[in-house]
């Protein structure tokens, strides 16, 4: 695909390598959000073959040859012209989720009470499912598992394991809770669903990045932390926790709990909100390493900037190819921030 000895690297569609590649984009974002690739290519012999739900495997091999793509999946959309076609795909967990997720129904008869979303997911892609894209080989255990009992509802499995994981905290160390979310790592020849638990940014990074080793450009933006939470009950009763003062003024954070309580609620609200905190900074850095860093790794940012200077998570990441050359572009912070949870 490319000469470059630092990057060759080469995309697979159903088991065929393409002759000749324009440009390649791979973006995570993280959040329980699946990965996805969009890509244009010249490949004569695939013009008139349906491409749409075809597996698609991107290898980077940034420096070396990689034994297993960045990149597995599903095509989704493609389109072709006079010059060459592009696509559009999801990794594996496309399979579980959304309107084309494979469905589940769980009611009186047939319910997964007394067992764990662990369970649940190696029932469904184990013993239910008939694909060779995605299995759970690397699914591990939780230190607080999250239970399926009462769940009664149709759908895809991924939507229903992930409704439930963004509700819940490790919260056994309250000054230091910890959320969880739905990850997949490629291996040879399928790709795994995990469950991941946040890291404190406390732990010894995993790699350090200054502008003589690894910064081309660094650009951030800054936000006050939250000062209180507001949370509901099942019954949409509202409770609020203050949280020190905010010199920026009030802002808060909004969740809902499945929980009758509002003293409940409010026990509840401690942890979220400090979990909360320290999120202030989102750090983007376009990078000349990191290419294949997982979201979650611990980076050491040093800098001269003192407000930027500290240890983050990675939370977000993409990496672009084209003939010309290889980007890659990590977001950082503390704790992910989704914007609709703010109330100002």
């Amino acid at each position: 695909m490319n000469q470059n000895i630092y990057c060759n690297p080469r995309l697979v569609i159903d088991d065929r390598e393409i002759a000749y590649c324009d440009s390649v984009s791979y973006r995570d974002n993280g959040g329980n959000a699946l990965t996805s690739i969009s890509a244009t290519f010249t490949d004569p012999d695939l013009e008139n073959i349906t491409l749409y739900n075809k597996k698609v495997e991107f290898f980077l091999n940034y420096g070396s040859e990689d034994c297993t793509p960045i990149f597995r999946g599903i095509i989704k959309n493609f389109s072709t012209n006079d010059t060459n076609m592009s696509i559009n795909a999801l990794d594996a967990r496309s399979l579980l989720t959304g309107e084309s997720g494979f469905p589940v129904v769980i009611d009186d008869n047939d319910n997964y009470d007394g067992q764990t979303i662990i369970e649940f997911l190696q029932d469904t892609i184990d013993n239910k499912m008939n694909t060779n894209l995605l299995s759970t080989t690397y699914m591990n255990s939780m230190d607080k598992p999250i239970y399926m009992t009462g769940v009664r509802q149709s759908g895809a499995p991924y939507d229903i394991v992930r409704e439930k994981i963004q509700k819940t905290l490790n919260d056994d160390d309250i000054l230091s809770p910890k959320s969880y979310e739905l990850d997949i790592i490629h291996n040879y020849e399928s790709s795994s669903l995990v469950i991941r638990k946040q890291r404190s940014v406390e732990n010894l990074p995993d790699v350090a990045f200054s502008y003589n080793d690894g910064i081309i450009n660094l650009s951030y933006t800054d936000r006050g932390n939250p000062s209180f939470a507001i949370g509901e009950t099942n019954e949409n009763q509202q409770v609020r926790f203050d949280y020190g003062n905010n010199s920026d003024g009030d802002l808060g954070v909004r969740t809902q709990f499945d929980i009758e309580s509002r003293g409940e609620v409010a026990e509840k609200l401690i942890p979220f909100l400090i979990s909360k905190q320290d999120a202030e900074k989102k750090i983007t850095i376009n990078a000349s390493k990191g290419h294949y860093l997982q979201l979650g790794t611990i980076i050491r940012v040093e800098v001269p900037d003192n407000n930027v200077v500290g240890q983050y998570r990675l939370v977000s990441k993409s990496v672009a190819y084209n003939v010309n050359k290889v980007s890659c572009q990590l977001v950082l912070n503390k704790q992910p921030i989704r914007i609709t949870d703010y109330i100002n």
